[in-house]
Parts: structure tokens; C-alpha cells; sequence
């Protein structure tokens, strides 16, 4: 009976051996497709990064062309600035040529006491 026994417990051993081997092997199953699932998940997070990663690069050359556009405009502000003082005192200098008539006067009066002087002799 000892020998049934240990026969009978060796039988029931292999069986618990063979269904814990397969419950594991379902695990394993199991693990394995949420590993891949982790890879097309890392997959997706790279890909993301490299998108990321080309927005930014966009938004550096805009930022870098922002930069250079504000720049060039600061410049033609200043040259624009520069050349409306030339032209205000150009025009202001002409309206005083015109204003001041003294010289102009000056030069009447001299030549009226010639002919004033002419006329006497």
C-alpha cells in the first residue's frame, strides 16, 4: 500500500508540477505581452520626442528669424529717424535763408546810396 501510496502522490505531484508549469507559462505568456506592449509604448513616447523635438528646432528658427526681422526693423527705424532730422533741418535752414533778409537788405541799401550818391553828382 506504501507503494500505491507513493505512486499515487508521485502521479498528483507531476500533475500539480504540470499545472503550476502552465499557470506559469500563461504568466510568462502574459508578461511577454505587456513587455511588447511597453515597446509600442516606448515606440510611440520616441516618436513623440522626435515630433518634439522638430517643433522645437521650428521654433528656434522662427525665434532666430523673429530676432534678425526685429533687428533689421530697429535699424530702418533708425535710418528712417536719421533722415527725417536731415530733411527737418534742411527744410528749417531754407526757411531761415528765406526769413532772414538782412543780408538781402544789406545789399539794397548799398546799392541805393550808390545810386543815391550817382544821382547827387
Amino acid at each position: 500500500m506504501a507503494n500505491i501510496t507513493k505512486e499515487y502522490l508521485d502521479r498528483k505531484f507531476k500533475e500539480q508540477q504540470r499545472y503550476i508549469d502552465k499557470r506559469f507559462d500563461g504568466v510568462d505568456k502574459r508578461f511577454d505581452g505587456v513587455d511588447k506592449r511597453f515597446e509600442g509604448v516606448e515606440k510611440r513616447f520616441e516618436s513623440v520626442d522626435r515630433q518634439f523635438k522638430t517643433v522645437d528646432d521650428h521654433f528656434k528658427t522662427i525665434d532666430a528669424r523673429f530676432d534678425q526681422q526685429t533687428k533689421d526693423l530697429k535699424a530702418h527705424a533708425v535710418e528712417l529717424q536719421e533722415e527725417l532730422a536731415r530733411m527737418t533741418n534742411k527744410g528749417f535752414e531754407e526757411i531761415i535763408k528765406q526769413l532772414d533778409v538782412r543780408q538781402r537788405v544789406e545789399e539794397l541799401e548799398r546799392d541805393m546810396k550808390l545810386i543815391r550818391k550817382a544821382i547827387n553828382i
